[in-house]
C-alpha cells in the first residue's frame, strides 16, 4: 500500500503469493494515514456483451487449470481447507473438460474460437 506521498506503509515482505497482511493491520494502516474518506458512486452494470477485450471460450480452460491448480496448493497448505480444496479442484476440472469439449464443438460447427 502506497501513501498519496508515495511511501510504501506498511511494507509486506512475504515469501510465497498467499503471504498477506491481515485485514486489521493493512485497515490499521489506513487508519494511520488519515485521509479523508471517499465517495463513490455505486456501480451501474453495463449491457451483458462481450467486448473487444473479452476472454473467447478457448481461453476459458487455460483459466480454469490455473484456477484448480491454486485451490489445490491452498488445500496442501491449509491443512483444515483441504476436503474443501479437493472438491473445488475437482469441480474446476469437470467444467475446464466441459468448456473444452464445447470448444471444440464449436469449432467442428465452424463457429470459431469465440
Amino acid at each position: 500500500m502506497a501513501s498519496p506521498t508515495g511511501e510504501a506503509v506498511p511494507l509486506q515482505v512475504g515469501e510465497d503469493v498467499a503471504d498477506r497482511i491481515s485485514e486489521g493491520a493493512l485497515l490499521e494502516a489506513l487508519r494511520t494515514l488519515r485521509l479523508p474518506p471517499v465517495e463513490q458512486e455505486r456501480p451501474t452494470p453495463g449491457p451483458a456483451e462481450s467486448g473487444e477485450l473479452a476472454v473467447g471460450l478457448s481461453s476459458l480452460p487455460a483459466t480454469y487449470r490455473g484456477a484448480q491448480s491454486a485451490v489445490a496448493a491452498l488445500g496442501g497448505r491449509v491443512p483444515e481447507a483441504r476436503a474443501e480444496a479437493l472438491i473445488t479442484a475437482w469441480g474446476y476440472g469437470r467444467f475446464t473438460a466441459a468448456l473444452q469439449w464445447l470448444s471444440r464443438r464449436k469449432l467442428e460447427e465452424g463457429e470459431g474460437h469465440g
